[in-house]
């Protein structure tokens, strides 16, 4: 695959998971990249960021704390 296929071939997944999530979305070719795709990419990485730090914290390389107002921050155990 040439890159500018690979990149097509990663938009339209990107795109498939944001109609999946937003069933009635519609929107041009400038809403869908302005909007859209920064959007899904949004939500594909902060998974991914849970994900990594959910492993973090278990192997012990970090650590999570919550506070009174219920958000969670994450800090470093190596001080």
């Amino acid at each position: 695959m040439t890159t500018d296929s690979l990149l097509t071939h990663d938009v339209a997944e990107t795109i498939l998971r944001y109609v999946t999530a937003h069933p009635d979305a519609c929107d041009s070719i400038e809403g869908i990249c302005d909007w859209w795709l920064v959007r899904q990419r949004r939500d594909d990485t902060r998974n991914a960021v849970a994900a990594a730090l959910q492993g973090l914290v278990a192997a012990g390389r970090m650590e999570a704390s919550t506070g009174a107002d219920g958000l969670t921050v994450y800090r470093s155990v190596q001080r």
